[in-house]
């Protein structure tokens, strides 16, 4: 058994991919379920009938929430207990199983623990700057078209290093069918969601000022439908302060830093500016992000009010560690 796990859903696919072609079997012998979509019954069943038409068969089952701290709701007849009793028992041999989950960390409680002792865990880190900018330039040469200088530049320096979103916004700009793609190609066909400064917007956002990003959160609104771009961005800038301070406290130099993180040094220094918040601060963001980018992707919420509640109860819970920081 294995469980793949990364917080790039791009790298998460590819490295399933790979597993599926490590196994040498064809399409034919594949199952897939999810541990929200499918109830534990289908997936136990899955697990313990021998393939009918072939000597192996491989059961990928995504969605492996119940392994991180994160309140996830899965199918409501999932039980962490029958599913670890079932694993201890053991499986057909003929059965190979991958799961998968679309996050950075994986829990340390017993149970969780239990489970990863069973299987073969291959964690897939997110992105540098250099590998994104290396499999962009390969998509590109297989469309044949490139970028002009500037807006190669400009591309990198607004982008949020997510493959599943890059592929998506090179794929509008190859669309053009255009031997190049200049600088205002670039900001008329993949940005238009940056017409509302969302820089200032990103910048309130870190800053911990509530009243100036809702401001800012309403009037892109009223302009976007599409929160999940501006979800990426925030939530890559939360995520790139958060490793540098974790590596900075293991002792890690400034450009040492910077090389294992792969980031732009000067997008780097410019987030390190205008950050004010520890790595707890920084962690409960992270986690309000993911799971209103998850409830987003469902169709779980209400895409206007809900949004800007959680940005305001995050804000609040910010504050109140800050608070609570002060009086130590």
């Amino acid at each position: 058994m294995d469980l793949i796990y990364s917080p790039d859903y791009y790298l998460l696919l590819e490295a399933q991919k790979q597993k599926i072609k490590e196994l040498q079997l064809d399409s034919e012998t594949i199952e897939t379920f999810s541990f929200i979509d499918n109830s534990l019954a289908e997936i136990i069943d899955s697990l313990l009938t021998l393939p009918m038409f072939s000597k192996q068969k491989i059961i990928i089952i995504h969605d492996s929430w119940f392994l991180t701290n994160k309140k996830i709701a899965l199918h409501p007849t999932f039980n962490f207990d029958s599913l670890l009793t079932l694993l201890n028992r053991g499986l057909p041999d003929a059965n190979k199983v991958i799961f998968t989950l679309n996050h950075e960390t994986l829990a340390k409680n017993k149970k969780s623990q239990n489970f990863i002792r069973q299987v073969k865990v291959n964690k897939i880190d997110s992105p540098t700057l250099s590998f994104c900018q290396t499999k962009v330039k390969e998509w590109l040469e297989e469309s044949k078209i490139n970028f002009s200088a500037d807006a190669w530049k400009y591309f990198w320096t607004i982008m949020p290093l997510d493959l599943s979103y890059l592929e998506k916004e090179i794929g509008k700009l190859v669309n053009l069918e255009a031997p190049e793609i200049t600088l205002e190609m670039t900001k008329q066909i993949s940005f238009p969601w940056l017409e509302n400064d969302i820089f200032k917007l990103s910048e309130a956002f870190l800053r911990n000022d509530c009243s100036n990003f809702l401001t800012l959160y309403k009037d892109y609104c009223l302009q976007n439908n599409e929160l999940i771009p501006l979800l990426a961005l925030l939530g890559n800038h939360l995520i790139t302060l958060r490793n540098y301070l974790v590596l900075k406290e293991k002792g890690l130099y400034h450009q040492e830093i910077i090389q294992k993180l792969g980031v732009n040094p000067y997008y780097l220094n410019n987030i390190l500016r205008i950050n004010n918040e520890t790595i707890a601060q920084l962690n409960g963001k992270i986690d309000m992000i993911y799971e209103l980018n998850r409830e987003l992707i469902c169709g779980a919420i209400d895409t206007r009010v809900i949004p800007e509640y959680k940005f305001i109860k995050a804000f609040e819970k910010s504050k109140r560690k800050d608070k609570n920081n002060g009086a130590k």
